[in-house]
């Protein structure tokens, strides 16, 4: 999987966050994480630990 994000956004998620876009995005890597259908919207949902 791929991703793209902004720079600058970026920079403010770790000020905000203390993560940064590449380390939060390992969830999706994950083999433990789960990820469940939201049946509202065509999307799905992967819990942090």
């Amino acid at each position: 999987m791929e991703f793209e994000w902004n720079p600058d956004k970026a920079i403010r998620n770790i000020q905000k966050h203390n993560i940064s876009f590449t380390e939060a995005a390992t969830v999706f890597n994950d083999p433990l994480s789960l990820t469940y259908p939201v049946m509202v919207e065509e999307k799905t949902l992967t819990p942090a630990k």
